[in-house]
C-alpha cells in the first residue's frame, strides 16, 4: 500500500471513525476506521401527533465525495439510508435525499483527452430528511447509512454507518 493511501486512512481514526460500521473481510484496522462521513445528533423537537420532518445532518470530510442516492451509473454505489423497524409511538416515512452535485475527476479529462466521466456526488454538508409522525415523548430513529467514499485518486470500500437519530415530540 502506498504511503499516501496509508496516511489518508490513518487520518480517519478517532471518535468519528469509531462510529463507522464494522466491515467484513481482510481489511486492516486503518482501513476499517477511514472516517470520511460523520454524523453528530442534533436536538430536534417536532409537534406531537402531526406529520413533521426530522433532518439528519451528515458531513463528508474535505477532499472526499460520496455518490449521490442516484449515481449516473449502475456500477456506482449509491448513498442510502435504510431505517430499521419502527419505534413504538413514532412512524417514519420515506427518506428524502438532496440533489447531488455534478463532479468530474480532473485526471479523467486529462488522461482521456476529453471531458471525462461526469458523476453525481455529495460533498461537504449533506442533509437527509425523514417525515415522522410521533406521540408526545422522546424517540429515536435507527438506521444504517451506506456509502462509498472516493478522493481524487481512489474509491474506498463501501462503508456502513449505524445512526441513532433522537428527537422529541411535544
Amino acid at each position: 500500500m502506498t504511503a499516501w493511501l496509508l496516511a489518508g486512512l490513518l487520518s480517519g481514526a478517532g471518535p468519528a471513525g469509531q462510529q463507522m460500521g464494522e466491515l467484513q473481510g481482510g481489511l486492516s484496522r486503518a482501513e476499517r476506521t477511514h472516517a470520511t462521513v460523520s454524523y453528530v445528533p442534533e436536538p430536534t423537537i417536532v409537534p406531537a401527533g402531526r406529520r413533521s420532518v426530522v433532518e439528519i445532518h451528515l458531513r463528508v470530510e474535505p477532499g472526499y465525495h460520496v455518490n449521490s442516492h442516484v449515481p449516473r451509473s449502475e456500477l456506482l454505489i449509491p448513498t442510502t439510508f435504510a431505517l430499521d423497524a419502527e419505534e413504538t409511538g413514532a412512524k417514519a416515512g420515506a427518506v428524502e435525499y438532496p440533489a447531488g452535485k455534478s463532479y468530474r475527476f480532473a485526471s479523467d479529462a486529462a488522461e482521456a483527452g476529453s471531458a471525462g466521466e461526469m458523476l453525481d456526488v455529495y460533498t461537504g454538508a449533506v442533509v437527509l430528511r425523514v417525515s415522522v409522525t410521533a406521540e408526545a415523548g422522546e424517540h429515536v430513529l435507527r438506521g444504517v447509512l451506506r456509502y462509498q467514499a472516493c478522493d481524487q485518486r481512489a474509491c474506498y470500500p463501501p462503508q456502513k454507518l449505524a445512526l441513532l437519530v433522537p428527537f422529541t415530540a411535544r
